[in-house]
């Protein structure tokens, strides 16, 4: 073989080497970067109020802390020391007969009063009311749970049972919302299917769009955060004006 050829060979071989090397110990600066980024976790959450971490801890696979801060927001404005002219009171405004039913079944004195318990209780009771109306499919169900925490299970039975008569699907919540509403009707409450007599049912109504509307809002807000925080994470990549992006993944 030439001295020549050699000469290329080894010059092809040294090269090799080179480019072997040098692409471990991008491969090693690289993984030292992502352990370096993940030691700095950014907040994992959106913040929404100073009680995100209570409701959080009393979320579960039903009700999530956003659903949970969306009914927050609607009932007291994250206020715990407002009360209504009917006597609900804390973040949740339970109602103290409910709020009581509730711990006594959760075997906790109810002569206690926290921002805690007001919220595991209101929790507790929605899982009393998901299980009244078991027979409606989720999401569609939350707007009867909303509807009944508002007003009680009793006066949307009603508007139920005169749907059902009248040929209207009463699994709809908007199907049934004129329904609700006809309820402050004499012609319509002394209906014999009527048990609970008259009912303002355009207050629940109300209040059941307003919790949608701010649990989606939460929602959007929320996965819009996640996906910037992801982002961020992928171009944390950047490496000598090279850029390796990882898919976009959102998790919901």
């Amino acid at each position: 073989m030439s001295a020549g050829k050699i000469a290329v060979l080894l010059t092809a071989a040294a090269l090799l080497v080179a480019l072997f090397s040098l692409r471990t110990c991008s491969d090693r600066d690289r993984r030292e970067t992502m352990a370096g980024a993940d030691s700095i976790q950014p907040e994992t959450w959106i913040r929404i109020s100073d009680f995100d971490e209570l409701l959080r801890e009393c979320q579960d696979s039903t009700f999530d802390w956003l659903f949970l801060s969306a009914v927050a927001y609607v009932e007291s404005k994250y206020d715990t020391a407002v009360q209504s002219g009917a006597g609900a009171f804390g973040l949740m405004q339970m109602m103290p007969s409910t709020y009581r039913q509730m711990l006594r079944e959760m075997d906790i004195d109810t002569c206690l009063i926290s921002t805690e318990l007001n919220v595991t209780a209101a929790v507790r009771y929605m899982h009393y009311l998901d299980r009244q109306f078991s027979f409606i499919d989720m999401p569609e169900r939350l707007n009867y749970i909303l509807g009944s925490y508002n007003a009680g299970t009793g006066h949307v039975f009603d508007a139920m049972r005169l749907a059902r008569r009248d040929g209207i699907n009463r699994y709809r919540w908007s199907a049934i919302v004129p329904v609700i509403q006809s309820l402050s009707e004499d012609s319509v409450y002394s209906d014999t299917l009527c048990r609970n007599g008259q009912f303002m049912g355009a207050e629940t109504v109300l209040y059941v769009r307003k919790v949608q509307h701010k649990y989606n809002q939460y929602r959007s807000q929320d996965l819009m955060y996640r996906a910037t925080q992801r982002l961020g994470e992928s171009l944390n990549y950047y490496r000598d004006g090279q850029a390796e992006i990882r898919p976009l993944e959102i998790v919901e």
